[in-house]
């Protein structure tokens, strides 16, 4: 209050806008407070503005006027040196999809390490990776678990220079949230995105640690089930993953995805074992997790998918006739129990 009250008796009425923010002579030099007293040049900024960089609230026809393209330079100047209004005005700056701004920003005055980590989220998803560069430079941004989000953005949305970034600084936790940034790149199959998590030394860690061992297996099964086949080659043909674990929960995942290359491929891989007696609640049939055991076979012919079934029939390990009729009682078409019976039409 004291400071804006010097203000008023410095620049009188002046610090009220006048209509349209008709701007007045200021003086040479005014005194901005905003930590230290520090002194601008007075061409920088009209009486209003001098005014406005005092506040600590915004009315919304201040936030509209600095957003003015003509009026972008003060708004770098306001963000830079008053800490009190920078919050209220980088959430404009997300909210309006602002990227110049963000890119001409030598610093950032935040008093919440928690604004600055949203900041740095919203730089990762948009690809502004010099904005990340200088937050992460700095000594402000704190370690936490929010940090994680803007890893596991900028992995959704592919932007490799900054998750190369991201993957070098401690404070972003690369294994969090159950190696979430991996799963990402393996749903929306971001190979080389992969390939930079898999260099990663945390990551690695993680995946070979006795607490993370579902994370592998996750991974796979994710890549099967959304039929990213050029993830599978780079997982399978690195030790960390094994399409074994959790009873071939990635080969369960193709079937029930009925995609025909996924369960090719896994059945080429000789860790993949299509006899494997299904235990565990694994892949959904029509959005039901089955609970009964069953074998891959079995599985096959209740998701119904005729090419898969032969796949299986076709493998020398697989025996149409083991565990009972389980096989044929799961064959939901004519079709594929014509199949069972080695008949090759059903006529």
């Amino acid at each position: 209050m004291k400071v804006v009250k010097a203000f008023k008796s410095l620049l009188g009425k002046a610090t009220a806008p006048p209509p349209k923010y008709a701007a007045t002579p200021p003086p040479k030099h005014v005194s901005l407070r905003g930590g230290p007293v520090r002194l601008v040049p007075a061409e920088h900024c009209s009486a209003y503005d001098i005014g406005l960089t005092c506040k600590t609230a915004l009315e919304d026809a201040d936030v509209d006027y600095l957003f003015d393209a003509a009026n972008r330079e003060l708004l770098v100047f306001v963000l830079e040196t008053n800490a009190h209004v920078a919050e209220t005005l980088i959430v404009q700056c997300l909210v309006r999809e602002n990227e110049e701004v963000f890119s001409r920003l030598h610093h950032f005055p935040f008093a919440s390490s928690d604004l600055l980590c949203t900041v740095l989220i919203v730089a990762s998803t948009n690809n502004y990776t010099s904005t990340v560069r200088r937050i992460l430079a700095g000594k402000k941004l704190k370690a936490c678990p929010r940090n994680t989000e803007a890893l596991v953005q900028a992995v959704e949305h592919n932007h490799a220079a900054i998750v190369r970034v991201l993957l070098l600084d401690d404070r972003v936790s690369n294994n969090g949230f159950q190696c979430l940034a991996l799963i990402k790149a393996c749903r929306h199959g971001h190979v080389g995105v992969l390939r930079l998590l898999l260099q990663d030394p945390c990551i690695r860690a993680s995946l070979m640690s006795p607490e993370m061992a579902t994370c592998g297996s996750t991974a796979l099964a994710v890549a099967a089930r959304m039929g990213q086949v050029g993830v599978l080659r780079v997982l399978l043909n690195n030790p960390l993953f094994n399409p074994e674990d959790f009873e071939n929960l990635a080969l369960q995942s193709a079937i029930a995805s009925q995609d025909v290359r996924v369960v090719r491929l896994l059945l080429a891989d000789p860790r993949v074992d299509p006899t494997q007696l299904i235990t565990l609640p694994g892949a959904t049939v029509d959005g039901q997790r089955s609970r009964r055991p069953r074998t891959m076979l079995s599985h096959a012919c209740e998701v119904g998918t005729m090419q898969i079934v032969r796949l299986l029939l076709a493998d020398p390990r697989v025996d149409s006739r083991a565990y009972g009729r389980t096989a044929m009682a799961s064959a939901r078409k004519p079709e594929i129990a014509c199949l069972l019976l080695g008949y090759s039409t059903c006529e």
